[in-house]
């Protein structure tokens, strides 16, 4: 049980750091701290 309990902390500890970075990368992009429906990024091609 000790293990199956490391992974899952691993697992929840890593998807929050996604979770803040992917955050951090949204307010740099748009410069509206508050958006919670993700809108499909325009194609910079």
């Amino acid at each position: 049980m000790a293990e199956i309990a490391l992974i899952l902390g691993i697992i929840l500890t890593t998807l929050t750091v996604v979770e803040k970075v992917l955050i951090i990368r949204e307010k740099l992009k748009t410069k509206k701290p508050k958006i919670k429906k993700r809108r499909r990024p325009r194609k910079r091609r």
